[in-house]
């Protein structure tokens, strides 16, 4: 379930610039690399649905304060005028449904996506793809019922688009 990103640019870990649309097949493995190496340094936080009806964060590792994503002086993505992600991990806890006749399975969905320069989030990719599709379906159907963002932004003030990747566990306790 991808769509199609009409910028010219995507913002990556690390790059004080954007790489060429014309490049980026070549670089998808080197940035895929990169996100990994990140995820393991700042550690990674999954989501884990519970029976329950609700979910809950696993924290799994040491979180770091601050990673720097964009070049210096630039403004990260904003969820409901936060620049604390726990505010969007709070609202997929909070809208995130266990897919029907399948509530005893458990499954991990790593999903990248991009939050776009008009707020909307779009590119999605399914970076670990369940053996049930009804929990990718479930992430990405989440995902896309999320509202607005605040794009980033670099110190010109330029919109930019930015990547995010984000594991979601499913599993019942």
């Amino acid at each position: 379930m991808k769509d199609e990103i009409n910028e010219n640019e995507v913002y990556f870990l690390g790059q004080d610039r954007p790489i060429p649309k014309n490049s980026f097949s070549k670089w998808k493995v080197v940035i895929g690399m990169i996100v990994i190496i990140a995820l393991s340094i700042a550690g990674s936080l999954t989501w884990s649905f519970h029976k329950g009806g609700k979910a809950v964060p696993v924290l799994e590792g040491e979180i770091l304060d601050t990673v720097s994503i964009l070049p210096q002086g630039s403004k990260m993505p904003r969820f409901n005028g936060t620049d604390d992600m726990s505010a969007f991990m709070d609202w997929v806890c909070k809208h995130l449904v266990y897919p029907k006749g399948v509530e005893t399975e458990k499954e991990l969905v790593v999903v990248s996506f991009i939050i776009r320069t008009d707020g909307k989030l779009g590119g999605f990719n399914i970076r670990k793809a369940p053996r049930n599709k009804a929990f990718e379906e479930a992430v990405i159907t989440l995902l896309e019922q999320s509202p607005e963002w605040e794009p980033a932004e670099l110190p010109n003030g330029k919109k930019v688009n930015m990547k995010y990747t984000l594991p979601v566990l499913f599993r019942n306790e």
